[in-house]
């Protein structure tokens, strides 16, 4: 199942500020150290975003498969061939109903760094993920 979703615009700490009209991208590169995420910090690295949506979860589907098929949607490759993802691919951690209408998610990409989120993923030492 397809669901049309989207990654909502946010400046760089509008959720902890109100937004002040400056330039916004889709989320932001979490700080937090995510242990129980297998490859961290070498090949998967965490993103905090808000998705939305037009239509939301019906009596037939879970909150989780409907954000999981919204992923699944964006994940699709975009371009003239196809081949590459916006956002890398996305996996989903964990997420969380918002009042407004919208899911918190937090995401794992393959993508260190990229240019629709704040920041950049940390990079652990292997010495560190040992412990």
């Amino acid at each position: 199942m397809s669901v049309l979703c989207e990654l909502r615009d946010l400046e760089q700490y509008e959720p902890l500020f109100p937004p002040s009209g400056g330039r916004q991208k889709k989320g932001s590169y979490h700080g937090s150290f995510f242990w129980e995420v297998k490859g961290f910090g070498a090949t998967k690295w965490v993103l905090a975003a808000i998705i939305d949506s037009e239509k939301s979860p019906d009596e037939d589907t879970s909150p989780q498969e409907f954000i999981e098929g919204c992923i699944e949607h964006l994940n699709t490759p975009v371009g003239k061939r196809k081949k590459k993802r916006l956002y890398g691919n996305l996996e989903l951690h964990k997420f969380s109903a918002r009042d407004d209408g919208g899911y918190t998610v937090l995401l794992t990409t393959d993508e260190r760094l990229n240019k629709s989120f704040w920041g950049k993923g940390q990079r652990v030492s292997s010495a560190l993920r040992r412990k």
